[in-house]
């Protein structure tokens, strides 16, 4: 306990009170002795009584008030939390609409991925065996060409008289038409080789 000196009244009183509380004891005794000064001069005994009472009756209303502040305050934030709630509601609202619109379009688009795969892999493997095929028969033809070539040198050499009738094999037109025939070979392979492919 503390012990705190008020004047009121035009006398000093020693009020007790808790630890912490003189400044408030003060500010209370203040209060009153306003109001004791616009009521007028009042009997040394009915001051002391009077003052009691009235530090009593501050305090209680002081307190009043403190109480109401707190409650104004505690509405303010109630209000201002149920706005930000209200705000934080509509915006999950937005995300889940947003959300279900996404997985609506993804399940009415998911078959289509789908068939343009499976209609790309089939593309790649109709290109793949076009590209075999012709890999092999250009192979083929080439094989062909060389079996040509080797069997007229062969003649060529074991003939030793008349004409032979195989074309000659140092002939410049049947060089230059195989010539032409092997890079059309080359040139459409690698057409084939470079066809573009769905990934």
């Amino acid at each position: 306990m503390s012990e705190v000196s008020v004047t009121v009244g035009g006398r000093v009183y020693r009020v007790a009170c808790a630890r912490g509380e003189e400044d408030r004891v003060r500010n209370l005794a203040t209060l009153v002795n306003a109001k004791l000064e616009t009521m007028g001069r009042l009997a040394p005994q009915d001051a002391q009584n009077l003052l009691f009472a009235s530090l009593m009756l501050a305090d209680e209303t002081h307190e009043a008030k403190e109480n109401a502040s707190k409650a104004i305050a505690a509405k303010d934030e109630a209000e201002h939390n149920a706005q930000s709630a209200e705000v934080e509601q509509a915006a999950l609202r937005s995300t889940i609409a947003d959300l279900e619109s996404e997985i609506v379009r993804l399940k009415n688009s998911a078959p289509q991925p789908a068939g343009e795969m499976e209609g790309a892999r089939n593309q790649i493997e109709a290109l793949t065996q076009q590209i075999a095929e012709h890999e092999t028969q250009r192979a083929a033809l080439s094989a062909q060409i060389a079996t040509l070539i080797e069997e007229k040198r062969a003649h060529t050499s074991t003939t030793t008289s008349g004409k032979s009738s195989l074309p000659d094999a140092d002939d410049p037109n049947l060089t230059l038409a195989l010539e032409r025939f092997a890079e059309q070979l080359e040139f459409y392979a690698d057409r084939l080789e470079s066809k573009p492919t769905a990934s």
